[in-house]
């Protein structure tokens, strides 16, 4: 697929969320720790059928990190709320993870909220 194709594919670090497994139709979202030449992002894809098929469902860019070039974002994480936590509605999938620029000279910890399940 894509990240194959790429002249520097790092991946690392897998997470995978079971979106509200109280479902029938499970949904599943994963990212990786992931180091494109062409800018830093957690990838997002999403499974409907319980992990047999994946799609590219979404991006995460990081603002801390965004210019620059050959950083990296590691520890990334997957949350999906189980309640309402302040103004965040139950089901709001939380993406973080650590963005380290290209010169490792200092870490920010980085959170994102999603309303619309990723």
């Amino acid at each position: 697929g894509e990240v194959a194709e790429l002249a520097f594919p790092q991946n690392l670090v897998g997470r995978t969320l079971l979106l509200d497994h109280t479902k029938t139709d499970p949904v599943l979202l994963s990212t990786w720790s992931f180091s494109p030449p062409d800018g830093t992002y957690l990838p997002i894809y999403r499974s409907t059928d319980g992990g047999q098929t994946w799609s590219d469902f979404s991006k995460v860019h990081f603002s801390n990190n965004g210019g620059y070039v050959g950083g990296s974002i590691w520890q990334p994480f997957l949350y999906e709320l189980p309640r309402q936590v302040g103004q965040y509605p139950r089901g709001t999938i939380l993406a973080s993870g650590n963005a380290i620029p290209h010169d490792f000279s200092s870490t920010n910890i980085e959170v994102y909220a999603s309303l619309d399940r990723g």
